[in-house]
């Protein structure tokens, strides 16, 4: 039985060149796909916006929580805020939580609440002509919107994270990344205001039923604490995500990027070619 040995490198330089015709019009073909896609495509823009964790509304929580497990306080309400207040209270926490919630169901549904920001994602497209009708965003789609549009980039091993979008006009990409931004913020804003509007209710109750002076010495502590986190949480500055650096747009587009895009349809075009010959060849061969 004869064994076909290994063709060298002078057998594949020669069957190459033997394809060169097939090789060429693969290429030419390919060319000629990418310059009539990249004609439709529409240039997109980078947004970026550095982020940090907020520190000193955090840290009046952890002080609140601090006071009800010194206490020795049991009813449940206190024991939840006990075990989720962890750690120095430097903020982080809640920064890791707009990590999770920038791109959460939420902020989706407070962004397309805003008709300019509706709008805006719907003229989100990549292709102009017959293509576009595949860019195009519907309503209900929103939060898969965000978690595809929207990136969370870490910067080195610091805590800082770079938020990133990208949209055919850039005007409008640095608009809806701070809309984002502060969307993503109120919403944690909300819930904390919510939870400490619900302990002081608890306390307020519980200090009509106290029956010892100590007893309403202690609630009316809780209740300052409570008062101060509530009103840290309604000052201007963001809550949980600072902002490190505003946001900015990128000078030129972003994508498409011309020379991968005509590199992968050449390479791919003189692959398919190359493809094409050696079928031809071996069909020859084999009649």
């Amino acid at each position: 039985m004869r064994v076909a040995s290994e063709p060298s490198l002078p057998d594949v330089l020669s069957r190459l060149w033997g394809g060169r015709v097939y090789i060429l019009a693969g290429l030419a073909a390919g060319l000629l796909a990418a310059a009539a896609l990249y004609a439709l495509a529409v240039p997109r823009y980078e947004a970026r916006m550095i982020v940090g964790p907020a520190d000193p509304q955090s840290r009046a929580e952890h002080a609140a929580a601090s006071v009800y497990v010194d206490a020795g306080l049991t009813d449940p309400v206190f024991m939840r805020r006990a075990a989720s207040s962890g750690g120095a209270g430097d903020g982080r926490q809640d920064f890791l939580r707009f990590a999770h919630t920038v791109r959460g169901a939420s902020v989706a549904r407070a962004v397309f609440e805003d008709p300019e920001m509706r709008a805006g994602m719907r003229e989100d497209i990549r292709f102009r002509g017959p293509l576009s009708v595949f860019s195009t965003v519907p309503q209900t789609q929103s939060q898969t919107y965000l978690s595809r549009h929207i990136a969370l980039v870490p910067l080195g091993a610091s805590p800082y994270r770079e938020l990133r979008y990208t949209h055919p006009d850039p005007v409008f990409a640095e608009t809806f990344l701070a809309r984002v931004h502060a969307a993503a913020d109120q919403a944690i804003r909300a819930d904390v205001l919510d939870r400490s509007a619900a302990r002081l209710r608890y306390l307020r109750e519980a200090l009509g039923q106290a029956g010892t002076p100590d007893q309403r010495k202690l609630l009316v502590g809780m209740m300052v604490e409570e008062e101060r986190v509530q009103m840290l949480a309604r000052i201007d500055p963001p809550y949980a995500a600072a902002v490190v650096e505003a946001p900015y747009v990128t000078a030129r587009p972003v994508w498409p990027d011309s020379l991968l895009w005509f590199s992968l349809f050449a390479l791919s075009g003189a692959l398919v070619g190359a493809f094409v010959y050696a079928v031809r060849l071996q069909f020859v061969r084999s009649a």
